[in-house]
């Protein structure tokens, strides 16, 4: 008899090994969420949805594919000069005073290029132009520079002058001559032309 009842008192104590898991104690006493046996568990869990960085897989979300933006090589041409304009005043003044003017600056946009040309002794019926060729001289035009103003210096007008290509010419070369009622004076870059190459690069677009 003192066997059954310790053997029933032994099976009133123990304890379900499934159920063993039922009470977690936190740290400050109180008991968390239970977890029950296995076959309910499958009925009364409930799970969080999933962060965007779980549901991705392989760039794959759950509201689709994911979609690359279309891209592609894009050509690229501007034209690069291979020349060099005077350093400093003194030889912006020195060429003026050698040649009767000279190229001060220059820009490049697309096919067009622009430039500032000053002109020493300034006349009324001065005549400014540039002759430009697309293939080394082969042909060529003339473009008429234009006056703006008053000089930037004492003995010197400024002239501006664009030229521009219908399409991007491999190289063009471009001189100065300035034509006055007695006489006609260059600057083609001290004998070397002011060239300009058409450069190409690649660049990835939309």
């Amino acid at each position: 008899m003192g066997n059954a009842n310790g053997q029933k008192k032994f099976k009133e104590e123990e304890e379900d090994p499934d159920e063993k898991q039922a009470m977690i104690i936190g740290t400050n006493g109180t008991t968390s969420e239970s977890w029950s046996s296995p076959a309910k568990r499958n009925s009364q869990t409930k799970y969080a949805p999933l962060s965007d960085v779980e549901q991705a897989d392989n760039g794959h979300t759950e509201s689709g594919p994911a979609v690359l933006p279309h891209t592609s090589q894009i050509q690229l041409s501007k034209y690069v000069a291979k020349f060099q304009l005077p350093t400093s005043a003194s030889d912006l003044v020195r060429r003026v005073q050698d040649q009767g003017l000279t190229l001060k600056e220059v820009t490049t946009a697309g096919h067009k290029i622009q430039g500032t040309i000053i002109v020493n002794d300034s006349e009324p019926d001065m005549e400014v132009v540039v002759r430009w060729s697309e293939n080394n001289w082969i042909t060529y035009r003339e473009t008429p520079a234009v006056p703006v103003g008053d000089s930037t210096e004492d003995v010197s007008d400024t002239f501006t002058f664009a030229i521009e290509s219908e399409e991007m010419a491999p190289s063009i070369k471009f001189a100065l001559r300035c034509n006055t009622e007695g006489a006609a004076y260059w600057d083609n870059n001290l004998g070397q032309d002011y060239c300009f190459e058409a450069m190409t690069s690649s660049v990835w677009g939309p």
